[in-house]
Order: C-alpha cells, then structure tokens, then sequence
C-alpha cells in the first residue's frame, strides 16, 4: 500500500483531507 503522502488524490483508505490536494 502506497503512502498517501508520496501519492496524494487516491481514494483508498485515507481521509478526505489527504485526498482533497489530488483529488477534488
């Protein structure tokens, strides 16, 4: 499983807060 951090905007397991910079 890659680190949100490294690899933002996935929508796996982390909160809306780390995916919001990728991912609007």
């Amino acid at each position: 499983h890659e680190t949100i951090a490294q690899y933002p905007g996935r929508l796996d397991t982390p909160p809306l807060a780390y995916i919001k910079p990728g991912k609007p």
